[in-house]
């Protein structure tokens, strides 16, 4: 049959085209020479691609860029294009690592992101707490408590019961500060002035039995080890900060005048207490500060 070039479908050309498979990619394979640059030898402005397949792969989107602006395919229901595609490994990783970051800084809740459970900060310095001998101690209230007249104390203390320091005790509404040695079953207190004044020590609840603190059936160990609702806050500079709730007869064994259960966080380094706030209802708190374990001390009484 003759060709008729003013009737394209009489074109051989045409007729060869229609016995090609219709994939997309055999189409773009076999179309690849529309978007091959034109080679103009050694002195022209452009050569041909190295690959004709690569050429294929990388001229629409080229295209798309230089007819658009640089920005894709817009069109409504437009899936990604061949440069959105090579974009995806690169916009993967970053999303990974800002999702990293984001991880990292964020922590909610008892034992969050680097955070350690607070049930277990509280029973290992309770059982930390159990095995000091000695430690220096500083006591202040901060409001009224009931049966208790001192307002701060001061001084060291063994697991053995002996204790020396001072104190400043409310009387007849003012405070006085004394000193007081306590040694065996005898408590020296030494006023402004005067010398020493000898009180069975059984007195010593009366005012503020500073030996408690380490006594394990109702001192600091105690109220760690029946603490609850316990919850980590902070973990800065080796110091793990717990809230905790304590029963208020645990806590009356520790501070006299406590009878309901109160709010109570804690300061812990290592197996050690270090610091100590109890919050009672009515918003009197009491503060204990705890420092030097484990030094040697020695408690002789007054001459």
């Amino acid at each position: 049959m003759a060709t008729d070039l003013r009737k394209p479908r009489t074109s051989v050309n045409h007729r060869r085209t229609n016995l090609m498979s219709r994939s997309s990619r055999v189409r773009s394979t076999n179309s690849c020479w529309r978007f091959m640059p034109r080679s103009l030898g050694k002195g022209g402005r452009h050569r041909a691609a190295a690959s004709p397949v690569r050429a294929c792969a990388v001229a629409p989107a080229e295209l798309t860029r230089r007819s658009r602006g640089g920005t894709r395919d817009r069109r409504r229901g437009a899936g990604p294009g061949i440069y959105d595609l090579a974009m995806l490994p690169r916009r993967a990783l970053l999303g990974s690592l800002l999702l990293a970051l984001a991880t990292g800084c964020t922590s909610s809740g008892d034992g969050g992101a680097g955070l350690p459970a607070g049930s277990q900060v509280l029973d290992s310095a309770a059982a930390g707490m159990r095995s000091v001998t000695s430690t220096h101690f500083v006591i202040k209230v901060d409001g009224e408590l009931p049966d208790v007249t001192v307002k701060d104390a001061e001084g060291d203390l063994d697991a053995e019961g002996q204790s020396k320091g001072r104190a400043k005790v409310e009387q007849f509404g003012q405070l006085v500060e004394v000193e007081y040695v306590l040694v065996g079953d005898d408590l020296y207190f030494k006023g402004p002035t005067g010398g020493f004044t000898m009180l069975p020590a059984a007195l010593a609840g009366q005012v503020y039995d500073p030996t408690a603190i380490l006594d394990p059936e109702r001192g600091v160990a105690k109220v760690l080890a029946d603490a609850r609702d316990e919850k980590t806050v902070s973990s800065d500079d080796g110091v793990t900060v717990v809230e905790a709730t304590v029963p208020g007869d645990v806590v009356g064994g520790l501070v006299p005048g406590i009878g309901a259960d109160v709010a109570s966080r804690f300061s812990v380094r290592g197996d050690r207490l270090v610091n100590a706030v109890f919050t009672l209802p009515g918003g009197a708190k009491v503060t204990i500060d705890l420092t030097d374990f484990n030094k040697p001390l020695t408690v002789t009484r007054p001459a």
